[in-house]
């Protein structure tokens, strides 16, 4: 990208009004996070009971189907912890110390219900996994919204987003955006600029420098503004916002000194940094959402590439009516729940 002007503040500190919380010009702590409550599973939950629980906090696009998934998942435990403990004590070959699981169905006296598996409920080793894996992080949950880029050069200046293909302009995220800082109470608020040293080969007065060697693919086309090409010299590579360069590491500490699990991620541009610092968040193994109507993108083909590949790491793809909900805790994102259950996609 090209870049021209100055960037700082100004824009944000006019058209956001950040509010008395904003600490050290970055980072916004709110300490009276609402906390959020979910009921912990007793042994004995049926299928439907588990349903009717997840129903309750997930969005109505949640199926039958995906949440006999999830049952099921849950409801194999037991199975699975009996085959560990058989191959421990094959391979042992001593007398056990402790009793051996029981095959479905069977029980011992004190045993009944404990090691029950596919009969249609939760057994107590089951409850426990489904209440340590699933229900406790989501009751503990802190939350915190990650504001990327909105500065002048990105809404009014010389990269303007409403210049690329998409037509998007970024003025029109501003009032979801303000109503979040306003309403939600989320953990922790960050805001981030975008800035480059002075000689980056971003900047055209030094794109054409001698150590820069555009590849053979770009220069046999016809380039045009706001068009994306790669350099083959220097191998350098900008850092997005969370990657493991000293400003993304310090932020990574501070997530990790608030006890972050959930990130929500808006801004500029939806298909560029916003992306990026997404994906970084998901490899960091935060739950995380992108929030659509707090963000805007340049090219409409990008972006919905961008809602694919995010779509099967498990982020969820939210408006902002969707996030006062969940930091409310009136709401979850089927996302986050396949996540903690250590589902890589969402079942259906």
């Amino acid at each position: 990208m090209l870049l021209s002007g100055r960037s700082d503040y100004e824009l944000l500190q006019q058209l956001l009004k950040p509010s008395s919380r904003y600490w050290d010009q970055q980072h916004v702590l709110n300490p009276t996070g609402r906390p959020m409550r979910l009921s912990i599973l007793e042994p004995g939950t049926t299928r439907a009971q588990f349903a009717d629980s997840i129903k309750e906090i997930s969005d109505e696009t949640v199926t039958e189907q995906m949440l006999d998934n999830l049952f099921d998942k849950f409801d194999e435990v037991s199975t699975s912890r009996c085959r560990q403990f058989k191959a421990v004590l094959s391979r042992d070959c001593q007398p056990p110390k402790i009793p051996i699981p029981l095959a479905a169905g069977q029980e011992t006296k004190g045993q009944k219900g404990s090691l029950q598996d596919g009969d249609g409920q939760l057994s107590d080793v089951e409850c426990q996994h489904v209440n340590r894996l699933l229900i406790v992080p989501l009751n503990r949950l802190r939350t915190a919204l990650i504001v990327v880029d909105f500065q002048n050069d990105f809404v009014t200046g010389s990269l303007a987003i409403k210049n690329g293909s998409a037509g998007e302009d970024p003025s029109e995220a501003l009032v979801p955006l303000n109503r979040l800082l306003a309403e939600c109470p989320f953990t922790l608020i960050v805001y981030t600029m975008d800035w480059h040293p002075y000689n980056h080969i971003s900047f055209w007065e030094h794109c054409r420098n001698s150590d820069r060697k555009l590849c053979d693919e770009d220069r046999a086309r016809k380039l045009k503004p706001y068009d994306v090409v790669h350099f083959e010299t220097p191998k350098v590579q900008q850092a997005s916002l969370m990657q493991r360069s000293p400003p993304a590491s310090e932020l990574e500490e501070l997530l990790r000194s608030e006890s972050i699990d959930a990130i929500f991620v808006c801004g500029l541009a939806y298909d560029i940094c916003v992306a990026a610092t997404t994906n970084d968040a998901v490899d960091l193994g935060f739950l995380t959402a992108l929030i659509a109507d707090c963000s805007k993108g340049l090219n409409t083909y990008e972006m919905r590439r961008v809602d694919e590949e995010l779509s099967q790491r498990n982020v969820a793809i939210l408006n902002s009516e969707s996030v006062l909900r969940i930091v409310s805790g009136n709401l979850f994102p089927w996302q986050w729940i396949c996540s903690l259950a250590g589902l890589t996609t969402s079942p259906d």
